[in-house]
């Protein structure tokens, strides 16, 4: 069971959420392609902090090899996001957006969904 601890970020915390509950590996980084096929990354791409109430907005990168599959797995993403609700630390777990994000470089199908996580440490 995961719990907040000072080194542990929000970031930190997601990947490790999402490794218990997805069937698939979830990372910070890309992981080597040649050794993966489906996979989730997580990057928090800004925060904020207001009258002690912290903020991340995390995006949620669901890769796969073709778009059809990277498709699928956001959308197998999204409940367990929002499920973050039920643990202590996280007051709120709100999708903002999904879309296709393909990987041009990689030519893999790739989905992103950004989320806000209001979240107590």
């Amino acid at each position: 069971n995961i719990t907040f601890n000072e080194d542990l970020s929000i970031e930190e915390y997601i990947i490790k959420y999402l490794n218990e509950v997805l069937t698939v590996p979830c990372y910070g980084n890309v992981p080597d392609l040649g050794t993966v096929g489906k996979f989730v990354t997580v990057e928090k791409v800004g925060s904020s902090t207001a009258n002690h109430i912290r903020k991340a907005s995390i995006a949620v990168q669901s890769w796969a090899l073709t778009r059809a599959e990277a498709d699928k797995l956001n959308e197998e993403v999204k409940p367990w996001m929002e499920r973050l609700i039920e643990k202590n630390e996280i007051s709120r777990c709100h999708l903002d957006t999904d879309y296709n994000y393909p990987d041009l470089v990689h030519k893999r199908g790739r989905y992103q969904a950004l989320f806000e996580v209001v979240f107590d440490l």
